[in-house]
C-alpha cells in the first residue's frame, strides 16, 4: 500500500505545473535539513580544525594595544597593557569545536547561505606577575554564499561559491576565568585582546581558512551539479541536470534525460505525458520525480527485442500436457522459443503497468505453429544503493491469436494457462533479471540514503526519503 501523503500528492497537486519551457524528466528537491547534510559529510572537520589552530594568534597578541580603544591615552595603563601583550609567554589553542552547520535559502536573492558555527577556547600564558592562565572563548560563524548564475546566452544555471567572511555580528569572546589577583589589569587586558582579535579574526579566517571553505564547497556543488549515467547493453542512459531554483525553501534540480547509441549517436527523451508537478517535501528531506517517459527510456534499454530459446524439460512438458487437450493435435514438442517486443510502460495513481507483445514458436523436429499474445504486468519498484529497480509481476495475458500453423486451426484460447505459466515461469524471471542491474538515480548514494519509499502518480513516480534521524 502506498503512503496516503504520497497519493494526496499526486491527487491535489498534479495540475499546479510550471508552464512555458521543456519540462525536466526528472526533479530532485533538496531541503535544508538534506543540504546541512550534505555538506556535512563532505566537509573535512580534521582539515578545518588543523586551520584554526595554525592561526598565529601569539604575534598578533604580542603586537601590542597600539591605542585601542583609548589605552594609549592613559600612558600608564596603556603601557602596562602593552607591556604584558608584548610579554605573552604563549598562546595555545585548548579546544575548537565545529557546531551544526546552518543553511539557510535565500529565494530572493537566489543564495544559498552557508554558516560554519566554530567554538575556539584559547588559554593565554601570562607573565608570573598576574600568577595566572587567561582562558578565553571565542565565537565565530564563517559564512559562505552560494549563487545561482543563468548564463545568458546558452539558459544553462550553475552554482557558484560567493564571498567567505566571518560574520562580523556573531564573533563574540568571553573571558572563562573571571576571578584572581589584579583582576582590573585583567578586564583591561581582555579589553585589548577582545579588541586586536575583533578586528584581525575576520581577516584572519578569510585568508587562511576560506580557501579551504570554499573548496570543501566546490566539491559538493560539483557534485550537486554532476549527471549520473548508466550503461545497458551498449547504451548509455544519463541524467543530466538542466535547470537549479530555490522555491518554497527547497532547492530543486531538473534533469534531462539522454540515451547515447551504441552508433555515438544521442537520444534525447522527450518531455513526460505532462510537465511533472510540484511535490512538496512533508515530513521528507528529499523527494525526486521520474516522468513516465524516462522510466519507459530506462525499461526499453534493460528489455530491449530477443527471442529466448526455451529447452527445459519442465517447461516443455508443461505445454505439452495443453496441447494434448487440444482435438487433432498429435506429435512431440521438442522446443519453445519466446521473443518478446519493446515493453510499453503506463503510470496512474498507485499503479504501473507493462504491456508486452510476445510470440511463441513451438517446434516438433519442424516448426509446429506460434501463437502471439500480449501481456500486462504489474511493475513494483525499490531504491537500494542509489539505484532504481523495477519489478515485473504477471498480471494477465490476452489477445491470443494464431499467426500461422502446420497442424491446422484450433482455439488458442486453450493455451492461455501453458502461456501464463511460461512467462510466469521463465520470460518475467528472465526479464528481472535484467532489471536487477538497477539504474543510478542523481544524488541518492551521495547523500547516503539507503532507500527511498515509492508511490506512483498519473505520468510520474515519486519518490521520497524517510525523516532523517535526529
Amino acid at each position: 500500500m502506498f503512503p496516503v501523503l504520497a497519493l494526496a500528492i499526486f491527487c491535489g497537486l498534479l495540475a499546479q505545473n510550471t508552464q512555458g519551457y521543456a519540462s525536466p524528466q526528472a526533479i530532485v528537491n533538496l531541503g535544508p535539513e538534506m543540504l546541512q547534510r550534505l555538506i556535512s559529510h563532505r566537509l573535512d572537520s580534521q582539515a578545518l580544525v588543523g586551520r584554526l589552530q595554525n592561526l598565529p594568534l601569539q604575534s598578533i597578541l604580542q603586537g601590542g594595544s597600539g591605542g585601542l580603544l583609548g589605552l594609549g591615552n592613559l600612558p600608564v595603563l596603556g603601557g602596562l597593557v602593552d607591556g604584558l601583550l608584548g610579554n605573552i609567554l604563549g598562546v595555545k589553542i585548548r579546544n575548537i569545536e565545529l557546531l551544526r552547520l546552518d543553511i539557510r535559502l535565500d529565494e530572493v536573492a537566489k543564495h544559498i547561505i552557508v554558516t560554519v558555527p566554530a567554538d575556539v577556547e584559547i588559554e593565554i600564558n601570562l607573565p608570573l606577575s598576574l600568577g595566572r592562565l587567561l582562558h578565553v572563548k571565542l565565537y565565530l560563524d564563517i559564512q559562505v554564499a552560494v549563487r545561482i548564475l543563468t548564463d545568458p546566452v546558452s539558459g544553462h544555471v550553475k552554482l557558484v561559491v560567493g564571498n567567505c567572511h566571518n560574520n562580523p555580528g556573531h564573533l563574540r569572546i568571553t573571558l572563562l576565568n573571571n576571578k584572581g589577583p589584579l583582576l582590573q589589569t585583567v578586564n583591561n587586558l581582555l579589553r585589548a585582546v577582545t579588541d586586536i582579535l575583533e578586528k584581525t579574526v575576520p581577516h584572519l579566517l578569510q585568508k587562511e581558512l576560506c580557501p579551504l571553505v570554499n573548496m570543501l564547497l566546490e566539491d559538493v556543488l560539483n557534485l550537486l551539479q554532476g549527471s549520473s549515467s548508466s550503461y545497458v547493453h551498449g547504451d548509455m542512459i544519463q541524467l543530466r541536470p538542466s535547470s537549479t531554483s530555490l522555491r518554497n525553501g527547497v532547492m530543486q534540480i531538473g534533469y534531462e534525460g539522454t540515451v547515447r547509441l551504441p552508433g555515438g549517436q544521442n537520444y534525447i527523451v522527450p518531455s513526460g505525458t505532462a510537465p511533472l508537478p510540484h511535490a512538496p517535501l512533508g515530513d521528507a528531506p528529499m523527494n525526486m520525480l521520474l516522468s513516465d517517459h524516462l522510466l519507459s527510456a530506462m525499461l526499453r534499454a534493460f528489455l530491449t527485442p530477443r527471442a529466448i530459446n526455451i529447452h527445459s524439460p519442465q517447461e516443455i512438458t508443461a505445454f505439452s500436457r495443453q496441447m494434448a487437450a487440444l482435438s487433432g493435435f498429435k506429435g512431440a514438442i521438442r522446443a519453445l522459443q519466446v521473443s518478446y517486443g519493446a515493453p510499453v510502460l503506463a503510470m496512474t495513481v498507485g499503479r504501473i503497468e507493462v504491456k508486452q507483445n510476445i510470440d511463441v514458436k513451438v517446434y516438433s523436429g519442424r516448426h509446429l505453429f506460434t501463437v502471439r499474445a500480449t501481456v500486462t504486468s504489474l511493475g513494483a519498484v525499490s531504491v537500494a544503493g542509489g539505484s532504481l529497480r523495477l519489478t515485473l509481476h504477471l498480471e494477465g495475458i490476452d489477445n491470443l491469436s494464431l499467426i500461422n500453423s502446420s497442424v491446422g486451426n484450433f482455439d488458442v484460447q486453450h493455451l492461455t494457462g501453458a502461456i501464463s505459466h511460461l512467462v510466469s515461469g521463465f520470460l518475467l524471471p528472465h526479464q528481472n533479471h535484467l532489471l536487477a542491474e538497477g539504474f543510478p538515480l542523481p544524488l541518492v548514494q551521495q547523500l547516503g540514503i539507503d532507500h527511498l519509499n515509492a508511490a506512483p502518480g498519473q505520468n510520474a513516480l515519486l519518490l521520497f526519503a524517510p525523516p532523517l534521524a535526529s
